[in-house]
């Protein structure tokens, strides 16, 4: 379908594409330089992601043509909002109930997900401080490929939450 629609939400997803690589790429370096990068875990994800970002163009497509994308986006973005608006609440509100009681709130004890440590092949991320399958971050990277089409944001904002709760890695080496 070449309408004139379809060709703008193309050019404007390419415009958004370069501007997300180009800040991407300046803050792993800025990471780099503090050591807070771990390639191996980045490969992994990018790697699935890539693969995810096939397939969400093909459910994308496949959803479009029976008239269910727009349904199928309003559920996604209201479970994924909510689940990690959840999340973060839940740890604040721990988080002050300690300052309150006048103890130090407990620092969080890096930990992933019983699916996560179910997986086989463990490697050792030495960078990220964890012992997981790289099917783990292969998962996540596809996932997140699969949901930053369809939903049309950066995959940021899916995969940042998702490290931390599920693959259970320290903030300092997510945002690397």
């Amino acid at each position: 379908d070449p309408s004139p629609t379809k060709s703008a939400r193309c050019s404007a997803a390419a415009s958004a594409a370069t501007q997300v690589t180009g800040a991407s790429v300046s803050g792993v370096l800025a990471h780099w330089e503090r050591g807070g990068v771990d390639i191996r875990m980045g490969l992994l994800l990018a790697g699935g992601g890539v693969l995810g970002a096939l397939a969400g163009a093909w459910v994308f497509e496949g959803l479009r043509g029976l008239g269910q994308i727009d349904t199928v986006i309003n559920i996604l973005y209201v479970a994924m909002l909510g689940s990690i608006g959840w999340l973060m609440a839940r740890d604040a509100w721990r988080d002050l109930v300690a300052a309150r009681g006048g103890e130090i709130p407990p620092v969080r004890k890096v930990h992933h997900h019983p699916l996560v440590a179910s997986l086989p092949f463990r490697w050792r991320f030495y960078k990220s401080g964890i012992y997981i399958s790289p099917l783990a971050p292969l998962i996540l990277g596809f996932i997140t490929g699969i949901l930053t089409v369809l939903l049309g944001v950066g995959g940021g904002f899916v995969v940042v939450p998702a490290m931390i709760y599920l693959l259970g890695m320290p903030a300092r080496v997510v945002v690397g």
